[in-house]
């Protein structure tokens, strides 16, 4: 509930921030480039795939050294694990689906000489999946207890809104007006995920149909992405 109210405060706070520095920013840059995520599902246990992402962010400055970051980023994401105390995540990925995820933040620039520069940023960021499917195996295996298989015959998964962070850092090169980055970050993304629908429990040679119920079920997304991009300043 700390780590909620924490993160959603910093959301309004920079958002806020952000609101109040449009009109008085010196300088504003705008940018798009190519991005990877690679989930922490596939980094750890092979499981998952990566995905290439798609969205456009801008900048604004608050002088030479910070500015604050917004955006918002959009991929197909196998990777997703699912928390509840009724399922035994294993670390590998137990969802596939969309996510939106728009973002606010704060950056710090450094100059290094010669138009090159290194920079570290950290957002709070929202997400929201508008969709989630069961991801191979691992979703029935986890709702299974010792010595249990079990079989879906029917699922829902809810559809909420959910938040989380990212932090990273990058190195880049200014020419004019033109800025190019090479860079990485981590998130750290969670989102409600109630579980419904039926499934059949064997255990050795008995099968029975239960109801599935797990109404705080959260599906949780984390890894890296890693991302060339470039960026205008007016």
């Amino acid at each position: 509930m700390k780590t909620t109210r924490l993160m959603k405060g910093l959301a309004l706070g920079l958002a806020g921030l952000a609101g109040l520095c449009v009109m008085p920013a010196a300088a504003q840059e705008a940018g798009a480039g190519i991005s990877v995520f690679v989930p922490s599902t596939l980094i750890r246990n092979g499981s998952g795939s990566i995905a290439f992402e798609q969205g456009l962010s801008t900048s604004i400055g608050l002088g030479s050294t910070l500015s604050v970051p917004m955006g918002f980023v959009y991929h197909g994401a196998d990777g997703w694990r699912l928390e509840d105390a009724a399922f035994t995540d294993n670390g590998k990925a137990a969802l596939h689906g969309d996510i939106l995820m728009p973002y606010v933040g704060l950056q710090a620039k450094l100059p290094l000489g010669a138009g090159f520069f290194i920079q570290a940023h950290a957002a709070a960021a929202g997400s929201y999946a508008f969709r989630l499917e069961s991801s191979g195996q691992e979703l029935a295996a986890g709702l299974a207890g010792a010595g249990e298989t079990v079989a879906i015959k029917s699922l829902g998964i809810g559809k909420k809104i959910g938040y989380g962070y990212l932090a990273g850092g990058a190195i880049g090169i200014t020419i004019a007006q033109v800025s190019v980055v090479l860079g990485a970050e981590w998130r750290s993304i969670r989102q409600p995920a109630p579980l419904s629908g039926e499934i059949y429990r064997v255990t050795g040679a008995a099968a029975s149909l239960e109801t599935l119920s797990l109404p705080n079920a959260k599906a949780l997304l984390e890894g890296v992405a890693f991302k060339l991009g470039g960026s205008f300043k007016f």
